[in-house]
């Protein structure tokens, strides 16, 4: 049958992707020719006379290289090919083994997509080639005149070679698809290497399980902190949710990780071996590697929007330390009265505007890390790796053949200069610009000191952060000149230091909230969230009354304080 035939072991050449001793890097291909009445013509070496389209001839030598995945597309003239003064020949295709010390030839069977047997039926656009009804012998067109100005032409053609377990390769096989043309045809030819890749993928597979088992297990106990952060209960929709976008999130991660590491494997074990014992996935291969990615993109998406949301939920509170300083003397109505002086709202208006402006700060540059990753694999020349063939060219030349570029080579490339770049900028910027250039973060921190303003940031129900910064000098609405003094001393260590306990340094907390705390803060807050939700449902309550709502905010502002 055909797959006996294909599954020939018999050939013991050694075959390698660079010139070498050790074997050999072009496919020995010899084509016995024949008249139109099957008389023997000749005995050749192939080289392009199996190929309709023609190229430069340094391009077409990469045809038959080991390893290339070599394709070419041509408009091909009916009336030069009809007109011609070659005369038709068939081909008898041979692969020539001198691995036992003598020259055999293995014919190259040869499969004709639209065939058609004596049932009507096209057994060879199948899959199962125990069924497939293999031939010897071919053309490429026929050019004898019939008089309705049709030709056959052989359209697409594609030379397979598969590679077996033990290094060496099957008989190859020639698909061919014949059509009827009548003025212009688009020709192609290719050549495929193919593998088997059960293994590989079961390995993928027992990965993607583990690592997914071990992702649920780890956003199992996420949910319980975050029913602990929320003072919700596992059957709420709030953790239902949570728990989804978790599950998404990290499967995301899961099969990001297990991709990068699966395709870095093709780009190193393909593009470094010497002989040739593996081949890339096909296009008709990867589509498990686009399902994955397309998965994985789609549920960072999902993460996306919901972390969008959960952030606009964060509830900021900016409290004011500052006490007044001294009275004022004001008229009310016919007599005079004295009160306390009021505290300027600006320190805490110019922190908010500090605290929206650090909102976008990240560790790492994005238009500088884009940039890196361009100089990467533009101007270094390491996208040319992504080459179908097992060439390492950084800048190959114009006179050479170029190879299409396979997605799990580019995407592994891509992956790694991203990671690599990241890296790089997360070190720089924690180890050097941070520590001796500028500390944005930190920056803030000093600055809500001197402001004697701290800060409230209310992630969930009951779990939040905290920014302490109450002056050490008490007061913050002063003058230059005390101002001056103030960081004089603490410079030279004559007070106490800037942390929430005595002689600490420490202004950053996580803060654990109990129910009663939240609840008198939801208490003192009510009266400004029911006019924030006023003005969101378009009610004249705010818009009329904006002096009553600063009131409000005063009012909470100061029971706050007194609160803590």
């Amino acid at each position: 049958g055909a797959d006996e035939a294909l599954d020939d072991t018999s050939i013991g050449t050694t075959f390698v992707t660079r010139d070498s001793a050790d074997g050999l890097a072009v496919l020995p291909l010899v084509a016995a020719l024949y008249s139109m009445d099957g008389s023997f013509v000749s005995l050749l070496n192939v080289i392009n006379e199996i190929i309709l389209c023609k190229d430069r001839l340094s391009r077409q030598h990469s045809a038959f290289r080991v390893g290339v995945a070599y394709h070419i597309e041509c408009d091909v003239s009916i009336g030069q090919l009809q007109y011609s003064s070659e005369v038709p020949v068939f081909f008898d295709l041979y692969l020539l083994d001198e691995s036992s010390g003598s020259s055999i030839l293995h014919p190259i069977p040869v499969l004709i997509e639209n065939y058609i047997n004596e049932r009507g039926e096209r057994v060879n656009q199948g899959s199962d080639a125990g069924q497939w009804q293999l031939v010897k012998r071919f053309f490429l067109y026929e050019n004898v005149y019939t008089g309705s100005g049709q030709i056959r032409i052989a359209t697409r053609m594609q030379l397979i070679v598969r590679l077996n377990s033990d290094g060496n390769i099957f008989p190859p096989y020639l698909r061919i698809h014949y059509d009827v043309v009548n003025n212009a045809a688009e020709a192609s030819f290719g050549v495929s290497y193919l593998q088997g890749q059960m293994s590989f993928d079961l390995g993928m597979g027992i990965t993607t399980a583990i690592l997914s088992v071990a992702a649920f297990v780890y956003v199992g106990f996420l949910a319980n902190g975050y029913m602990r952060r929320s003072g919700t209960f596992f059957c709420e929709p709030k953790t239902f949710i949570y728990l989804i976008v978790q599950s998404c999130y990290y499967l995301a991660t899961v099969m990001f990780v297990v991709l990068v590491f699966g395709c870095t494997f093709w780009l190193l074990f393909f593009k470094i071996q010497s002989t040739l014992i593996t081949t890339l996935l096909s296009e008709s291969q990867e589509v498990v590697f686009e399902a994955l990615l397309g998965l994985s993109f789609s549920f960072q998406v999902l993460y996306v929007v919901w972390l969008l949301w959960f952030q606009s939920q964060v509830e900021i509170f900016l409290l004011d330390w500052e006490r007044p300083r001294g009275n004022q003397t004001g008229k009310t109505g016919a007599e005079n009265s004295v009160t306390m002086a009021p505290v300027s709202i600006w320190r805490t208006y110019f922190i908010a505007n500090e605290w929206n402006e650090i909102q976008s700060l990240r560790k790492i540059n994005p238009v500088l890390l884009l940039f890196l990753v361009t100089l990467i694999l533009q101007v270094l020349g390491f996208g040319n790796l992504a080459t179908r063939d097992p060439r390492v060219e950084f800048f190959p030349s114009e006179e050479d053949y170029v190879a299409d570029h396979s997605q799990i080579i580019r995407f592994s490339l891509t992956a790694l200069s991203f990671l690599f770049t990241a890296v790089l900028l997360r070190v720089y910027t924690v180890w050097v610009y941070e520590r001796f250039i500028e500390h944005k973060t930190q920056q803030f921190v000093d600055l809500c000191s001197v402001s004697n303003v701290s800060i409230f940031i209310f992630s969930h129900m009951r779990f939040g952060y905290y920014i302490h910064g109450r002056s050490p000098h008490g007061q913050a609405d002063t003058n230059m000149k005390e101002m001056c003094r103030n960081l004089k001393n603490e410079a030279e260590g004559l007070c106490s230091g800037r942390g929430l306990l005595a002689e600490s340094e420490e202004q950053l907390f996580s803060v654990a909230l109990t129910a009663k705390f939240r609840e008198e803060y939801n208490r003192i807050l009510s009266p400004i969230n029911a006019q924030v939700s006023a003005y969101h449902r378009h009610t004249k309550r705010y818009i009329e009354t904006p002096v009553n709502f600063c009131c409000l905010s005063s009012t909470s502002v100061c029971s706050i304080r007194v609160f803590n």
